[in-house]
Order: structure tokens, then C-alpha cells, then sequence
């Protein structure tokens, strides 16, 4: 062993000179790797960096800290570089070593005699010296629960903290308050990026930007983040030589907590009590090379010391004084004013000590551990990997712990009682530490080891804590205001539980606090509600705790409308049940003398059974099972937990897929149970179902749904199903099993004989599994059997076996990618007990030849409801074949795509109704956004996607049709072929005529229900031919004209939409028109790569009656007036044509009426007052936000919101005016171009001389100033839901939708 720690030293020692001079790194590196020293990443860094030291300064990073790694370096080097290590090592070395420093040292000749002879002939000897007794003093260390004389290697446990070097921004501080588990890892790691503020204790004292070198570190942590751990870190690792190595010659280490016990005056030498062997050469340097030296100072804050002015300063440093006055002259630089200084401290005495310290100092705070330290620490304290392996996975699987786990001193109380309860259990995890308990054991130990200048008992403390604490949640505050803090506290700054938080206010600064985290927070809120009067917290507790139908929903909006105050409370719900644990009251009694009163359990008890009685009214599922399981771990009672878990009845967890600590969580409940009913539940990993496999035989029912479940998984599972588990379900998806796999698994459920449903994805459907995946069939009564597979090899995607209520088997067939050379070989695989009710082909480009096969041989599967085939092209051959084989088919739904230009449709789907009456419905054009294709050829469950070769926009015309004995006589074939032809015609002469023709033909075509044009650029041809097909076709209900393109000139409008409805209550017919102009905040594509300015006017919607009128209506005259509203709302004239618009308005019998313009100006309200008082059938007029909320909110000037609300309109008309508006009463707003919080949602109603306005909160319920971010960029946008943006309020509901293509809502997309 002596030997180990000699290796391991010479390595610390002459790590500058390895790293300098060793020239064979790379053979170095293949043994330490090839003997697991390390990792394949660094490795793999090694061989990829060219440089030689770099390569060193790798390999000396791996072994660090770890002692076994260092010595097998030693012996290496010893093998692979004698030479280079016997000069290391030689006597001759060290002389001339010692020589050298000798001539480097000052000169002493002012010393006196005594120190001469004490330093002896080489004065580098004692620093030697010295450094090997703080070798020896620091390289191990005492844990809090230390028995006498054990220790523990500093290098075993000592993980990298993460440091920061600037102060943060009141958002980022709440941001790392709030956010948790891997959020948190990710806000800590964002502290450290790119933008240079973080720092490692190598880099303390390297140049800030203007080139300065600090003279002192303020090195700032809470309590429990590794402060003085990190000090004796740097200490060993100086002494060492691996730290400031050429910068400081002596490093003095101070500790205010000794300092406290000092009295009377002491010099400098006095305070450090250093032994009489170094005294004279520490005298000596602190005398000749102050600069050469630093002090690190611990615990600044647990100073009893006010060290103020009033005491007078000593002269130099070894002229005695007041302890207080030597000390203060030290941070000050009155007395050696060279050295440097490290001086660390928690965040409540940070301000006191920066105003103390003078000459250039920095700023650096230990913000924890990372994710990566996290595991780093485990793997060093657990030297058993199964272990680690164990404590680690379940720590990371629990979001609260892996939380706090960023704070060192909980890392180490986790894996204390971890490794306690695997010594004890054997490994048993049944009875694991709740998070409470952790929590419970962090408080303890603060109290015990942090709190030594209290000047209050532990229980008066935790009152004020508790009740600070439910203060805080209630007004949903993290950052709590000091003047609350100082009433809660007598003395916040000495309570280790809190973090003082300074930040700049317009000239001042302002001090506010928060406890380590959110969730010591709604720890500490739970326990005000156990130790406060048993009537008072039960009646508050009552009021408090989540319930009612939205209250664990999944949707965000109702959580964040409606109950976002009790989801917030949920943590300290499940800290209640933790501190009503058994174990959790009696530790309080023990340590704080508090006697928890069985009042608040009998309410938790009484308040869940209520949930379980309700449950089935609740709108909750994941959130609410999830809750319920993790208040039942932390209450860890066994009684209760099978008296809940049984009115439970079937546990349904299928819906999601669950959390690893959720597994845990069940786990435990179920194994408190005999027998439960039953289990649905859906994993994504192996290991889940390794947590969960010791309680699934419990279940008197189990169904699985298993993903991403690989080869080497699979003994896992039938494990599960060997484990007398009675299993009625499986499923596994998204994975890729092997033909063995596959065989394994049916095997061993063929022994399930309740099992009723199976569902597997394998890597490719040979003939083979099929035949094995049929014959399982034919001997197992099962209901539904699935099989799927994402490769392009297999004979089908997909083949379903389902049975009816009679017993009968149906087949579903789905092929994707199915080409001319497979369709012999898949007509073979069906015989004459193969009955198809569903045949999907996708993604294929069959030939004629082959459609025809296909056609023939499913014509006589008697049972088929539904088929959809993928082909080249869709001839007119093509069309009429398939027209034939429906009309001989009773076929609910019959579909035919291609995406090939030479088509004459893209798609024909012909779908039946529950009455049996057929609707038609044909695209012609392609979809040009590649994203639509695949959305059209690939089903959700995700088979293969195929590379398309982005199309040029093309014209795209939908038709739809109802079925009649007329229908069969229209000339599909022809319309299909004059729009084929008539869009290669767009830029040629023949285009009017074409498109003459075209309509004809559509305007005799018999029930013509709806019409969907899609063009490159709505112009003023294509929009008024089409919409004369309103007159010339009576069933036409619906037409759509969409631009795919925008910011051509010639542009008319960017959609036009006209709807036929029928107005119940007065029995009559209305029309529904909308004109859109698409912005540049819509998602479509723009002529230019640089979108155009946003319009003048961005909606108009009218609604009117179907009279006579309308039948003669003249569309040019509209769209001649709506085409200069599409320019830049800046254009000079811009006036003219509002009014032009508006006037012609006046004309049309106008009964409800929508406008959105991007800003209400004088003119546009002018405008609005003269057409309701001159247009007398308005009725109800909007002007603001649509029904769409994909358009930007538009702002209000506040001088035409004054003309609205002058204009005193008529009392039969009602005016909702509605966008934002700026709140100031002075120097107002008149854009919100940069997202300006004082502009706020504004709903205005004017009915007469009535006017109402209607400023929404930004949340249904208030929250405080603390809560709110001031910056000047806040955008309000973020607090509101879309459900805020109404649609109209009419009796009949009927106004202006949006067309189903602009909602993504296509039929060919499902």
C-alpha cells in the first residue's frame, strides 16, 4: 500500500513536467484503455487530438481522482518511459532542483540568524515540507456520520462543481427555482455555456476582459453546496502541485469558524496558528513575497465579527490587534496588500463581504452539481456497480430527487440511505426512503452541522420557516420580498435554509430572498400545516387541496384557466402524506419535540377515498393516477395502501407511457396487496418491466403494451409471462424483433389462456411468420391479432385478424411500397379462407396491368368494406375500371391515388354513408408542400416515408359530388382531362377558352355539391369564373379558392371562401362570404424569399341573404374594390380605397359582417359608424380578431376607439370591436411592434349609446408583482389561450368557418 500511495504522489507531483516531456502518449493511452481505465469516448478524443501535451492533459483529466487509476499510470510510465522517470526520481534531480529554487528565492539577508538556521541550507526544503503535511492533513476527510477514527479519501468522493463567474437575472433565478428534473439539469448547464461566465478553480484568478488579474475571489454557496469541500480540494490539490503551480508559493488556509473562538490581539502568524516548524518560513515569504502568496478564507459568513471600522487597524502583519481588527485589515489589503485571497461565503453575507474587500475582486457562485456530477458522485461513492447501477436509475426515475440531487449535501444523504438500506434489506427495494425522508434527514442535518450562530430554538425556526414557506405558495412566489423574510426571522441571514438574492432596481439594489428550491418550499408548507393548531390547518387544508373536474385534466389550457392554483399545490400534497408516514412523525418528535396530531392524515385519508369515489367524473387519467400512486409511496403505510389500491379496481395506466419512478411507485402498492384486480399499463423500456416483474403476478389480469422492446429484451418479457401471470393483452410496438424473437414470444403465450388480444411489430413479414403468425391463430380463441413491420422487404405492412360477435375471422390487409414484381406473390399468400374486409396499398406506383389483377382478385372477397390503392398513373382507364368495380362492390369507402403529374387526378375516393347513399370526391393537382405528400402516404403509426422530389405548385381542383342516377351520366373523365390540359395552358392564349370549357362543364355536371380550386396566383380570371358557378350550378353549396403562392402582383386576395346555409330560425337561405389576404406571419409560401409588407385589410366576411339579387350579383365589381387592399397598409392611398370598399358596401343587404385589419385607424372607424348608419340590415358587425387564430391580434389608436365610442349606432346593430390596445393614459402606444407589456387584450361592445369594455386578466386568477417579469419585451400573447378567441355568437353558430384545407383537415390525410 505504501508503494500504491508513493505512485500515486509522484504522479501528483510531476504532473507539469509528464505532461511536458513524455513523447510515447498513444501507447500510454491503448493500455489504459485496453485495461479499462478509459471510457471509449476519451479515447477515442485522445487519438483525434494531435497535439502531444494535449493528449497528456487528457489522459491526466481521466485518472483524476481516482487513486487505482493514477497508480496503474505509474507503473506504465515506469515500462513505456524509464529513462524520462529515473531523471524524475534521481537525487541529482532533486539537488539541483533545490539549487535552483535557492537562486529563484529573495534574498534573506535581512532575516535574522534563527529563521536562517531553521530554514536550513535549502530553503525550498520546508514548503516542502509543508506542502507534504497538508498533503497528509486534507487528502481525507469525516462524513457527518463518521464513527471516531474513520475517514474517508478526499480523491474518492470529490466531484467537479459547476461555478459561475456573473450575477443572474431575476428570471434565471426563478427559472432554476422552479424548474425540475431534466429541465433542471438543463437551466444549470445553460448557466455554463457559450457565453463565457462559467469557471472552473483553475481559472479563479486568470484576466477578466479588460486584461485585470483579481487580488481577491468571493466564492459564494448555500448551505450544503460544497464550499469547504471545494477549499480543501484546492488545498490538497496545491500541496500536490496540480494547482497554481508558478502562481502562489504558499496557499494559508483560514477557518472563521476556529477564528470565532479566538480572543485578545493576535497578528497575522497568530490568527493562521500554524506550527513553530513553518512558522519562520511563512514569516519569512508573507515579509519578501507577499504576491506569492494566498489566503483562503472559509465561512465568511459564520463570523460572529462585525468587522466595522471602529477598531484600529494594525500597521503590517505581525503587529498584534483585536482578532476583529487583524482580520478586517486582511480582507481589506490595509496589511498585506499583495497577497491574493479566496474567501467563500453563502449568499447572505455575499454584499457585506464585497463592500470589506478592495482592489479587484470577482464575483463566483457554486450553482451545484450537473447531471453529469450527479452520476459521477454515485459512481464514486458506490463501489459496488450494481448498486450504483440501482441507486442511480431510481434517484434519476424520481423527479424531486434528481432535483435536489444537484445539491451535494443531498447527493450524499440520498446515497448514504441508499447504501444503509441495501446493507440492511438485502437489497430489497420494497422499503426504500420516501423523498420526504431525504428531505427530513437534509433538515436535520443543516440544523445540526449549519446553524452553530442561531440565536433561536430549532422549533421556533421551523415554525417561521413553514409559515414564510405557505406565504410564499399561496401568493405563488418564489422570490420572497425582505421585508416579508425580516417578520417571518429575526435573523435571515444566519438561517441556512435561505438564499439571499441581489438585483438591480433603476438606481438601487434590491434584496430579496427564496429557499434553496421551489420544492423546499412546498416541503416546508406541508409542514406548516402539521405543526399549526389542528383546527385551524385542517380547516385550511380542506379549502386547499385539489379537487373538482378539471383540476388533474391533461389539456394546459383548463389547467392554466381554471385550477392552476391547485395543480401548483399537488407537491405539498404529497409531502403531507410523506410527513404523516409513521416513521416521518416520530423523527419529528424525536428531534423537535412536535407531536403530529392524526387530524391532517384522517383528512388526507378521507379526502383521496372521496376521489376514488368520483373518479369516473373526473377528467384526468395519467395526472390523477400518477398523483394518487406517489401519495401512497410517501405515506408508505401498507394497510392503507391495499384499502385504496382495492377500491381501485383495475389500475388502467395505458393511455401513456409511464415514468420509472412511477414503476417503482407501483410496484410497492401492488406488493402491498394479495391480489388486485387487475392492470393496463404501457411501458417503453425493458427495464420498467424488470421493476415491475416481482408484482405483476399479483394481477388477476394483466394487459401489455410494450415499445422499442429489442432481441435482447425479449427473455425479459417471457420472464413476465413464465412468472404465473395471467395476461389478457400484449402489445408491442415500434420495435424490430427477429423471426426468433417472434417465434419466442408466441411460444410462450400460446400458454396464456385468457389471452384475447395480440398485437407484434417485427422487423420484416416473411412468408414464413405469416404462416406461423396463422396457424397461432387457428388454435387460439383470440379476438384481435395484429402484425406489423416498417421494412420495405416484407411481403405487407400490416395483417390484422379480428372476430366479430358470431366468431367470424376478417383479414386487413395493408401494403406499403407493394410493386408490379410482389403483386403475383401476395395474390398467391390469399386463399379461400382468407376473407379481406380492408385492403390498403401506399406508397406504390402499380402499373395499369397490375391495378387490373388486384381488382380482379379482391372482386371476389365478398366481405371487403373498404380498399385504397396506390398506382402510377390514373389514367382515364384507370378511372373508369375503378368506377366500374364500385358500382358492382357494396364497398363502404373506395380510394385512388398517384402522384404522378401525367395523372388526371391525383385522388378519387368514393365513401358511403350509414344509409347507404355514396358521396364522390376528386383532387386533381398535386399538393407542392412535401410535408402534405407525406402526410397523404404515410399512416401515423408510423410505416416507412419515401423520399419525394418537392413538386412545382400546380393548380389543384377538388370536387365532391352526391350520388344519384344522374351522377353515373356526368363526364368525369372529360372534366379530369380539361383540367389536366388547362393547367399547362396558364401563360397561353388558349387559357380563356379552356377555362370556358372547363365550367361548362362543371356547371352541367348534376349534384355538384362542393368545389376546391387551388392555383399558383388567384387572379381576377380565375376568381370570377369560378365563383360564376354559383348561378350557373343550384347544388354547388360550397366553393374554396386558395393561392399557393402569395405577393404576386396580380394577386386578387389569397383565399376566397363562399358557403351556402340554411338560417333555421327565419327559415331562409344565407350566403357566407370571406376574402383573406395571408400575411407574413402565416405559414405559406411567398413569391420572394422576403415576404411583403402585411396587408391593409386582412379578413372581410359578410353574411347575406340568397335573393334575386345575389343571382345577378356581379363579383368583379367586389374584387375590383377588395385587390388595393391587399398592398402595404402604408400605401398613400390607402384612404381612398377603404372608402371605395366601405361605400360599395352600403348597396349589399349585408346581415352580419366581419372585418380584421392589422390597426383601427380614423379612417377604418369613420368608415365602420357610416356603413352601419347607411347599411340598415347589419345587424351584428365585428371588427378586430376572427375567428381564425392564426392571425396576428390587431391594435386599436386609441382615437379611433374614441370615434366608436361617440358614434352613438344604432341600438338595433351590436359592434364588438376587439384587439390591443394600449393601457397608459399618457404618451400611448400606437404599434405593438415590439411586444409592448402596457398593450393589453381589449374587448369592446357598443350597442346604441351602451358601451362596455372588457380588459381579461392574464389569468384567471392573480398572482403578485414577483411573479410578473417588468421588462419592457413582455408580450402578453403568451398568457392567453386560443380559446379566447371566440367565434361568433350567433344563434345558429354557422358564421364563416375556416375551410377544412386551411385547417390541415383533409379527408386524404387520414
Amino acid at each position: 500500500m505504501a508503494s500504491n500511495r508513493h505512485g500515486v504522489q509522484f504522479v501528483d507531483e510531476h504532473r507539469t513536467e509528464l505532461i511536458q516531456r513524455v513523447t510515447n502518449v498513444m501507447p500510454l493511452a491503448d493500455e489504459l484503455h485496453s485495461n479499462g481505465m478509459l471510457h471509449n469516448e476519451t479515447y477515442n478524443n485522445i487519438r483525434a487530438e494531435r497535439n502531444r501535451e494535449e493528449k497528456m492533459r487528457l489522459i491526466f483529466d481521466a485518472v483524476s481522482g481516482v487513486d487505482k487509476k493514477k497508480y496503474f499510470l505509474y507503473t506504465l510510465l515506469q515500462k513505456i518511459e524509464p529513462h524520462l522517470m529515473k531523471e524524475l526520481v534521481s537525487p541529482l534531480s532533486e539537488n539541483n532542483t533545490g539549487t535552483h529554487m535557492k537562486r529563484l528565492l529573495p534574498s534573506t539577508s535581512g532575516a535574522s540568524s534563527e529563521i536562517q538556521e531553521k530554514r536550513g541550507r535549502f530553503p525550498g526544503q520546508n514548503i516542502s515540507e509543508y506542502k507534504e503535511t497538508l498533503r497528509t492533513k486534507y487528502d481525507t476527510f469525516e462524513e457527518y456520520n463518521s464513527l471516531p477514527g474513520e475517514e474517508v479519501p478526499l480523491t474518492d468522493r470529490y466531484t467537479k462543481l459547476l461555478i459561475v463567474q456573473r450575477h443572474r437575472k431575476k428570471e434565471e433565478k426563478e427559472q432554476e427555482l422552479r424548474s425540475r428534473g431534466q429541465e433542471h439539469s438543463e437551466v444549470l448547464s445553460s448557466r455554463c455555456g457559450k457565453d463565457g461566465s462559467s469557471t472552473s478553480v483553475e481559472q479563479l484568478f486568470h484576466p477578466d476582459d479588460r486584461g485585470r488579474i483579481p487580488k481577491a475571489v468571493i466564492l459564494q454557496g448555500d448551505a450544503g453546496y460544497g464550499k469547504s469541500f471545494t477549499v480543501q480540494k484546492i488545498v490538497y490539490d496545491w500541496a500536490c502541485g496540480n494547482l497554481f503551480q508558478g502562481q502562489f508559493e504558499l496557499v494559508l488556509h483560514l477557518k472563521c469558524k476556529e477564528l470565532n473562538l479566538l480572543s485578545g490581539e493576535k497578528n497575522v502568524m497568530q490568527l493562521l496558528d500554524c506550527s513553530s516548524e513553518f512558522a519562520p518560513v511563512i514569516e519569512e515569504m508573507l515579509s519578501n513575497t507577499p504576491q506569492k502568496v494566498l489566503f483562503i478564507i472559509d465561512g465568511f459568513d459564520e463570523l460572529k465579527f462585525s468587522l466595522d471600522d471602529n477598531t484600529t487597524s494594525p500597521t503590517d502583519a505581525f503587529t498584534p490587534a483585536p482578532v476583529e481588527a487583524t482580520l478586517s485589515a486582511l480582507l481589506k489589503g490595509r496589511i498585506l496588500h499583495n497577497s491574493f485571497l479566496i474567501v467563500t461565503t453563502r449568499s447572505t453575507a455575499s454584499d457585506k463581504l464585497s463592500k470589506l474587500l478592495q482592489g479587484p475582486k470577482s464575483f463566483t457562485e457554486i450553482l451545484g452539481f450537473s447531471e453529469t456530477a450527479v452520476m459521477e458522485y454515485f459512481q464514486r461513492f458506490f463501489t459496488d456497480t450494481q448498486l450504483y447501477d440501482e441507486a442511480y436509475k431510481y434517484v434519476k426515475a424520481d423527479i424531486m430527487l434528481s432535483t435536489v440531487c444537484s445539491i451535494p449535501v443531498i447527493c450524499w444523504i440520498v446515497c448514504t440511505t441508499f447504501r444503509e438500506h441495501f446493507e440492511d434489506s438485502k437489497g430489497n427495494m420494497k422499503g426504500l426512503e420516501t423523498t420526504t425522508s431525504i428531505f427530513l434527514h437534509f433538515v436535520s442535518l443543516l440544523l445540526k452541522h449549519h446553524c452553530q450562530g442561531l440565536n433561536q430554538p430549532a422549533i421556533t425556526l421551523l415554525r417561521s420557516l413553514a409559515k414564510l414557506a405557505e406565504r410564499g405558495i399561496l401568493k405563488k412566489q418564489v422570490l420572497l420580498e425582505e421585508k416579508c423574510v425580516w417578520e417571518a426571522s429575526s435573523d435571515p441571514t444566519s438561517v441556512p435554509f435561505l438564499c439571499k438574492f441581489l438585483r438591480k432596481k433603476k438606481t438601487g439594489v434590491e434584496t430579496m430572498f427564496s429557499f434553496m428550491h421551489l420544492s423546499f418550499q412546498e416541503f416546508f408548507t406541508a409542514l406548516h400545516y402539521l405543526i399549526t393548531d389542528d383546527e385551524e390547518a385542517r380547516k385550511k387544508l380542506e379549502n386547499r387541496l385539489p379537487y373538482g373536474h378539471h383540476t388533474f385534466t391533461d389539456k394546459p389550457d383548463e389547467l392554466k384557466r381554471s385550477n392552476m392554483y391547485y395543480i401548483d399545490f399537488l407537491p405539498v400534497v404529497e409531502f403531507l402524506f410523506g410527513l404523516s408516514n409513521s416513521e416521518a412523525t416520530k423523527f419529528i418528535m424525536q428531534h423537535y419535540n412536535i407531536s403530529v396530531s392524526p387530524t391532517i392524515r384522517a383528512c388526507l385519508e378521507t379526502w383521496i377515498q372521496e376521489i376514488f369515489d368520483n373518479k369516473n367524473d373526473l377528467n384526468c387519467n395519467a395526472n390523477l393516477d400518477q398523483f394518487i400512486l406517489a401519495c401512497l409511496y410517501e405515506l408508505h403505510d401498507e394497510q392503507f395502501v391495499e384499502k385504496v389500491i382495492r377500491s381501485w379496481g383495475l389500475i388502467d395506466l395505458s393511455n401513456y407511457f409511464v415514468h420509472d419512478m412511477t414503476c417503482w411507485m407501483l410496484k410497492y402498492c401492488i406488493l402491498c396487496c394479495p391480489r388486485i384486480k387487475g392492470l393496463d399499463i404501457s411501458v417503453d423500456t425493458a427495464e420498467k418491466l424488470k421493476i415491475l416483474q416481482p408484482a405483476l403476478p399479483r394481477c388477476e389480469q394483466l394487459r401489455l403494451r410494450l415499445c422499442n422492446l429489442e432481441d435482447a429484451d425479449v427473455d425479459s418479457l417471457i420472464s413476465v409471462l413464465e412468472d404465473k401471470t395471467v395476461v389478457t393483452k400484449i402489445r408491442i410496438m415500434g420495435s424490430s424483433l427477429s423471426e426468433q424473437s417472434f417465434q419466442k414470444i408466441l411460444t410462450e403465450v400460446s400458454n396464456q389462456h385468457s389471452l384475447q388480444h395480440i398485437s407484434l411489430s417485427v422487423q420484416t413479414i416473411t412468408s414464413t411468420v405469416v404462416a406461423t403468425f396463422l396457424q397461432f391463430i387457428q388454435k387460439k380463441e383470440i379476438d384481435k391479432a395484429e402484425l406489423k413491420s416498417c421494412d420495405k422487404d416484407s411481403c405487407c405492412s400490416s395483417l390484422s385478424i379480428q372476430r366479430d360477435k358470431e366468431g367470424n375471422r376478417s383479414y386487413r390487409f395493408t401494403l406499403c411500397g407493394l410493386e408490379d414484381d410482389g403483386v403475383d406473390g401476395w395474390i398467391s399468400a390469399l386463399d379461400e379462407t382468407t376473407l379481406v374486409t380492408e385492403l390498403t396499398i401506399m406508397g406504390s406506383s402499380l402499373s395499369e396491368q397490375s391495378f387490373q389483377k388486384i381488382l380482379t382478385e379482391v372482386s371476389n372477397q365478398h366481405l371487403l368494406q373498404h380498399i385504397s390503392l396506390s398506382v402510377k398513373t390514373i389514367t382515364s382507364t384507370v378511372v373508369a375500371t375503378f368506377l366500374q368495380f364500385i358500382q358492382k362492390k357494396e364497398i363502404d369507402k373506395a380510394e385512388l391515388k398517384s402522384c404522378d403529374k401525367d395523372s388526371c387526378c391525383s385522388s378519387l375516393s368514393i365513401q358511403r354513408d350509414k344509409e347507404g347513399n355514396r358521396s364522390y370526391r376528386i383532387i386533381a393537382g398535386y399538393f407542392h408542400h412535401p410535408e402534405i405528400i407525406k402526410m397523404i402516404i404515410v399512416p401515423s403509426w408510423g410505416l416507412p416515408s419515401y423520399e419525394k422530389t418537392p413538386m412545382e405548385p400546380d393548380p389543384a381542383l377538388s370536387l365532391s359530388f352526391s350520388e344519384s342516377t344522374e351522377t353515373s351520366g356526368a363526364d368525369w373523365v372529360g372534366i379530369l382531362q380539361r383540367f389536366h390540359t388547362l393547367k399547362r395552358l396558364t401563360q397561353s392564349p388558349e387559357f380563356p377558352g379552356e377555362m370556358e370549357a372547363l365550367l361548362s362543364s362543371l356547371g352541367s355536371t348534376p349534384h355538384l355539391t362542393e368545389l376546391t380550386l387551388e392555383v399558383t396566383c388567384l387572379n381576377m380570371s380565375w376568381a370570377v369564373w369560378t365563383l360564376s358557378l354559383l348561378h350557373t350550378c343550384p347544388g354547388l353549396a360550397v366553393i374554396r379558392m386558395i393561392e399557393q403562392i402569395c405577393g404576386d402582383e396580380q394577386s386578387v386576395c389569397s383565399c376566397i371562401s363562399i358557403e351556402k346555409i340554411e338560417d333555421e330560425i327565419a327559415s331562409r337561405g344565407l350566403y357566407t362570404l370571406s376574402f383573406r389576404n395571408f400575411t407574413a406571419h402565416s405559414d405559406v409560401i411567398f413569391k420572394d424569399s422576403t415576404p411583403p409588407p402585411d396587408p391593409a385589410l386582412n379578413t372581410i366576411t359578410l353574411m347575406l341573404p340568397q335573393s334575386s339579387e345575389m343571382s345577378s350579383f356581379d363579383w368583379k365589381d367586389i374584387l375590383l374594390k377588395l385587390h388595393p387592399m391587399k398592398n402595404n397598409k402604408e400605401n398613400p392611398t390607402l384612404d381612398e380605397h377603404q372608402g371605395a370598399l366601405l361605400t360599395f358596401l352600403h348597396s349589399l343587404p349585408i346581415q352580419k359582417l366581419l372585418i380584421e385589419v392589422p390597426c383601427l385607424t380614423d379612417t377604418w372607424a369613420q368608415g365602420i359608424v357610416s356603413l352601419i348608419e347607411m347599411c340598415l340590415s347589419i345587424k351584428q358587425l365585428r371588427l378586430g380578431e376572427g375567428t381564425g387564430w392564426w392571425w396576428p391580434c390587431g391594435f386599436l389608436l386609441e382615437s379611433g376607439v374614441q370615434l366608436l365610442k361617440n358614434s352613438k349606432i344604432r341600438s338595433d346593430c351590436t359592434l364588438l370591436v376587439k384587439g390591443l390596445r394600449c393601457k397608459k393614459t399618457t404618451d400611448q402606444c400606437t404599434d405593438n411592434k415590439n411586444n409592448r407589456r402596457c398593450n393589453r387584450r381589449i374587448t369592446i361592445t357598443i350597442e346604441g349609446e351602451a358601451v362596455q369594455e372588457d380588459w381579461p386578466d392574464l389569468f384567471d386568477y392573480e398572482f403578485s408583482d414577483d411573479f410578473v417579469d417588468d421588462s419592457d419585451d413582455y408580450n402578453c400573447d403568451d398568457y392567453y389561450s386560443d380559446d379566447e378567441v371566440s367565434d361568433w355568437d350567433t344563434e345558429d353558430n354557422t358564421m364563416a368557418r375556416p375551410p377544412e384545407d386551411e385547417k390541415g383537415g383533409d379527408e386524404d390525410a387520414g
